[in-house]
């Protein structure tokens, strides 16, 4: 300001060609509004102005701005003004005319002595600002509140447009945005990876790093061009090798930096945010320990109480230091009058149950050592209030061996009585199971039979037909019959007990080496295609002689191997022992495997019980039981969750062969068609078979019942009888009676559908043989020319 233009003009001109941005005027007021609006860093001020004079003018800007602007006063008085600006409030005094230089060098001075003013007021700020963040930081423990007092005072002390505060996601090993101040919702920020962007670049020099000229930086990201970021600043939050986070501070306005002197200012507040944070997560973590410490004692003592066994603690001597009202009860006692005594003395005058060995009452340490060597519970019978009782003890150590322990007490006399009520409701529970999965693979055959069939007949009926087409459906008719049938014949051999097949002594021990070298393949590929490896060790005595049938021990030998390979996922050892214990051979099969839990091991043997999630039918094990079973022999399991599982097989001893059935004697060709007689009272099937006899060269005779069947025989006329076993009227067995009754010498086939309730090698009285349902149509034949001992027709020659 000078009221000559043409100083002021000269002095703009000077200091404009010497890089400073300069405004003049000649008006005091003008400049007055001029400095509250633009802050400028140095005003050179005449003392000689119009209206109000420079000395006025120096102090309303100190007034107004304080010390933040440099004031250099210029007069034509010479050195006789000197005083008056100095007190008035300038920092300097140059006297006119001056020297261009002079004017210049004294402007650079004030400029640099204000900057370090400035520099040394802001520091001094920020380490009082900082003092008191720290101090407040440390009384709180609430981490939200500490994380809002750190993001205002950084985005304050760095005036700063924004701050955000970044949280470490140990799991997904990136920086995810928690906090900004101020809120904003306009822009999404992304995760930080380490070493992206500023704040990963932090994070992976564990020290601060900012940036100026934020647009030109090649390691911009997108959200933060689209935000306008000019200067930008990020400093890691780190207790020791606990990472926390990152605070990044931005700044938007077009001139904006940020320096070294910011990075140190946010390091130490991220600092201070650091510890604040961890003493809170602490501080939380020990409260909420404490509140789960206190809300379990008081759960674990309401639960106690609420419990119907009765659980008594027990100290290292064996005794009680606490009860719940359930033990006193079952002990027939009061609850005051357990603790204090020892475990021997309060327990009532015992015996062993069926369920394992007595207990030594002499010594409690011993009473509570036996306890503990149980891997579970012990059942003993005690007399209490007058009655017998049957309890249930299990004992847990409490923080090693030589601690307490924890003995569990259930009278179980109510569900012995039970148990066989149980056993019954299980087994119709099975039936039922059973029954639902007969049902569903049947009709699933029924489906495919019923679906080929409506084909073949469309096809007929519209005059389409492709014998080539029309035999492939027959033949999966036959084929869906055919698995319809074995899936009826292993239910049989699981429900019912069977003799039909042939006996024969076995060597076990042979047949176990055998069928562990003829499954190897298949179950080695399949362990190797899944990386896993599993051993086998083989242990089997020899002559381990039974009698079986060599086939059905094999399909259970088989089933038990490839269960407990299906057992090691991956990889383990399977073990198959073989042992003669007195009148019994004893087979093993044992993997380390997964095992399986009691509820598993419950209902392993249960018809379309299984636990493989596809492939499984749910059958193997249960015919495997019956098998075994038939044989006068036993098939047990014993399995520990994550401990493998063995499977047990126990058959009688036995040296005695057993000698197959002697063939049937041949009878003379006949020089007649014979007559067969069929009783079925199923029509559809008396059809077929009709149809088929006739086709043989054999004339036939249907009858529906059994009582039809007597009213319509003529021991002159019929040469043979085939009978179902089951007809509403008469059974086949009492046909067959009443036939031999009068025509002694006239065979008679049984069919039927019960399974193995007959034998087929020793037939009923009456009965020739027996023929199960379904057979296939060349099967009867044969049996029908093998009791009437007629040989085939001779093959025609071709042409």
């Amino acid at each position: 300001m000078d009221d000559d233009p043409n100083v002021s003009g000269l002095v703009a001109s000077i200091l404009g060609a010497s890089g400073f941005m300069v405004e003049s005027t000649t008006d005091a007021n003008v400049a007055l509004a001029i400095i509250a609006e633009r802050q400028p860093d140095l005003v050179v001020l005449d003392l000689m102005l119009p209206g109000t004079d420079g000395l006025q003018a120096c102090r309303m800007i100190r007034e107004r701005t304080g010390r933040s602007i440099a004031v250099l006063m210029v007069s034509a008085r010479g050195r006789a003004g000197v005083i008056d600006c100095l007190t008035a409030g300038a920092d300097d005094y140059l006297a006119k005319p001056f020297d261009v230089a002079e004017l210049e060098a004294r402007v650079r001075t004030l400029l640099r002595a204000r900057a370090l003013e400035v520099s040394a007021i802001r520091r001094a700020e920020r380490l009082l600002s900082l003092q008191r963040i720290s101090t407040a930081v440390v009384a709180r423990l609430d981490e939200n509140e500490i994380l809002d007092l750190v993001l205002t005072e950084a985005r304050r002390l760095l005036d700063a447009s924004g701050v955000t505060l970044y949280l470490w996601d140990d799991a997904a090993q990136e920086l995810r945005a928690k906090r900004r101040h101020p809120p904003e919702r306009s822009i999404t920020l992304l995760p930080r990876k380490l070493g992206q962007g500023l704040v990963g670049m932090a994070l992976e020099a564990r020290a601060p790093v900012w940036i100026n000229n934020y647009a030109g930086w090649t390691g911009a990201l997108p959200e933060g061009l689209q935000g306008g970021v000019v200067a930008a600043v990020a400093a890691p939050l780190i207790i020791g090798s606990d990472v926390i986070g990152v605070l990044a501070a931005r700044k938007l306005s077009a001139q904006a930096t940020v320096d070294e002197e910011d990075a140190q200012v946010l390091g130490l507040l991220a600092t201070h945010a650091a510890v604040g944070v961890a003493n809170a997560r602490a501080y939380a973590r020990q409260r909420a320990s404490a509140a789960e410490s206190a809300s379990r004692a008081a759960e674990l003592e309401a639960l106690l109480e609420a419990m119907s066994e009765g659980v008594l603690l027990v100290d290292e001597h064996g005794a009680i230091t606490s009860a719940n009202r359930s033990a006193a009860t079952t002990l027939g006692r009061l609850p005051g009058q357990l603790v204090g005594k020892s475990l021997a003395a309060v327990l009532p005058p015992i015996r062993s149950s069926d369920q394992g060995s007595g207990l030594p009452t002499h010594d409690p340490v011993e009473v509570v050592r036996g306890l503990r060597s149980e891997s579970s519970e012990r059942e003993i019978v005690s007399e209490i209030g007058g009655a017998e009782r049957v309890l249930a003890l299990a004992a847990h150590p409490i923080g090693g061996t030589n601690h307490g322990t924890v003995v569990v007490v259930r009278d179980v006399t109510d569900r012995r009585h039970s148990e066989e009520r149980a056993a019954e409701a299980e087994k119709l529970r099975a039936l039922g199971q059973l029954a639902s999965g007969v049902a569903h693979d049947v009709n699933n055959l029924l489906a495919a039979v019923l679906g080929r069939a409506e084909l073949a007949r469309l096809e007929v009926e519209r005059g389409a037909i492709d014998a080539g087409r029309l035999l492939e459906a027959l033949g999966q008719i036959e084929q869906a019959a055919e698995d319809g049938a074995r899936t009826v014949r292993r239910i049989q051999e699981f429900a019912r007990l069977r003799t039909d097949a042939d006996v024969a002594i076995v060597d076990l021990s042979k047949l176990a080496r055998d069928t562990v070298e003829l499954t190897r393949p298949s179950w080695r590929d399949a362990a190797q295609a899944r990386g896993a490896t599993i051993g086998i060790e083989v242990d089997v005595q020899g002559s381990l002689l039974v009698a079986a049938e060599p086939l059905e021990l094999r399909e259970v030998l088989t089933n038990l191997i490839l269960n407990a390979v299906d057992a090691m996922p991956h990889g383990g050892t399977l073990r198959v022992t073989g042992r003669r214990k007195g009148e019994m051979v004893q087979i093993q099969v044992s993997d380390t495997g997964v095992g399986m839990s009691r509820a598993v091991v419950r209902r392993v043997f249960e018809p379309f019980f299984t636990t493989k999630a596809e492939g499984g039918t749910g059958l193997g094990l249960a015919v495997s039981y019956g098998i075994v079973r038939r044989r006068g022999g036993q098939l047990t399991v014993a399995s520990v969750p994550g401990g493998g599982t063995t499977f047990t097989i126990e058959l009688p001893y036995t040296a005695v062969s057993v000698e197959p059935p002697a063939p049937a004697q041949a009878r003379p060709v006949p020089d007649r068609r014979r007559h067969v007689m069929f009783v079925d009272d199923e029509a559809g099937l008396a059809a077929i078979v009709q149809r088929l006899l006739l086709l043989e060269g054999f004339d036939v005779t249907i009858c529906s019942g059994g009582e039809e069947a007597l009213r319509t025989f003529d021991p002159e006329r019929h040469d043979l009888v085939v009978t179902d076993y089951g007809m509403p009227d008469l059974t086949g067995v009492q046909v067959a009676a009443a036939i031999k009754r009068r025509a002694p010498a006239v065979p008679i086939l049984l069919v039927t559908g019960w399974g193995s309730d007959l034998d087929a090698s020793a037939p009923p009285p009456g009965v020739t043989a027996v023929i199960g349902k379904p057979f296939r149509l060349a099967a009867l034949v044969e049996a029908v020319r093998s009791a009437l001992g007629v040989a085939p027709p001779a093959a025609q020659p071709p042409g």
